[in-house]
């Protein structure tokens, strides 16, 4: 399919080399998979934000562009930059489209390039990873799809919530602090494609949204999610936004992370800076940064 779909279009510079295998991209392999891309000026990766993840390791900072045709669970980064779901009409954005220099979030020096975070966002970002590589991960991918997430962020708000733990944050040199059960850290405005969860982020302005839920419990992150998605003000009394090039966090204990879906494991210190411009990527030409 993918050599039908590139057939032709080589004066375009979109022009079928081969395939590399998802576990071909992630750290040790990924340098090596990136040193035998001599000659080549454009990378293509099919699949979805953990694919894009690990493919930009090594492509950040770097001459490459980058054409991302949504192929996995929740296709976040593709959602951002106002990409459909359909490979011909992807190719077509791309041959008229542009390229921009796009942002990414060093998360204790990985690149993150949707988002991530802490606390009940990675309990159900990890959740829905151990469940797609089960016996049961076809019905997983295949069946729920996105709808995964809600599945697990469901479990864990409800059934299995992550503990509250203790913070100090330094935010561009201002220091907070406090407990939680959540903070995210976004590189685009929505969360999933109906959740405004960082009003007023782009991803090509050299900064990244923070957000913290004060919420008292992991079910009451849950309600607050539930008016983000429905719009409602009700929303903005739980929540703390922040803009920033970089974040300083201190918990109380070790914590995991996630970032575009992959986990990260626990440190007690994380530092995030927003590298501006990392990633050469192609994008529709009405692109301004955000599609919210």
């Amino acid at each position: 399919m993918l050599e039908q779909a590139f057939a032709g279009r080589s004066a375009s510079g979109l022009d079928f080399w081969g395939r590399v295998e998802y576990r071909s991209l992630a750290e040790p392999e990924g340098r090596a998979w990136a040193g035998s891309l001599d000659g080549f000026g454009r990378v293509a990766v099919f699949g979805g934000d953990g694919t894009v993840h690990h493919a930009i390791q090594p492509l950040a900072f770097g001459d490459r562009e980058l054409c991302v045709f949504p192929a996995g669970t929740a296709n976040d980064l593709t959602c951002a930059i106002g990409l459909p779901l359909d490979l011909d009409r992807n190719l077509d954005l791309f041959e008229k489209g542009k390229t921009v220099a796009y942002d990414t979030i060093s998360v204790n020096g990985r690149h993150v390039i949707t988002g991530g975070g802490f606390g009940l966002g990675y309990r159900a970002a990890a959740t829905a990873n151990t469940l797609r590589s089960g016996p049961l991960g076809g019905f997983f991918r295949k069946g729920l799809r996105a709808k995964i997430y809600l599945v697990t962020l469901a479990w864990h708000g409800l059934v299995a919530p992550p503990r509250k733990v203790g913070y100090t944050m330094t935010l561009d040199g201002t220091a907070s602090a406090g407990e939680t059960q959540s903070i995210l850290f976004c590189n685009q405005a929505l969360m999933g494609k109906r959740v405004l969860i960082a009003p007023g982020t782009s991803a090509v302005d050299g900064r990244f949204h923070l957000v913290r839920f004060r919420n008292r419990n992991a079910a009451g992150i849950l309600q607050t999610l539930g008016h983000l998605k429905a719009g409602s003000p009700r929303a903005e009394t739980m929540l703390d936004r922040a803009e920033a090039s970089l974040a300083e966090i201190t918990f109380s204990e070790p914590v995991p992370a996630y970032g575009d879906g992959e986990e990260f494991p626990p440190e007690t210190k994380w530092i995030l800076r927003c590298n501006r411009g990392a990633i050469r990527l192609r994008v529709p030409a009405d692109f301004g940064g955000a599609h919210a």
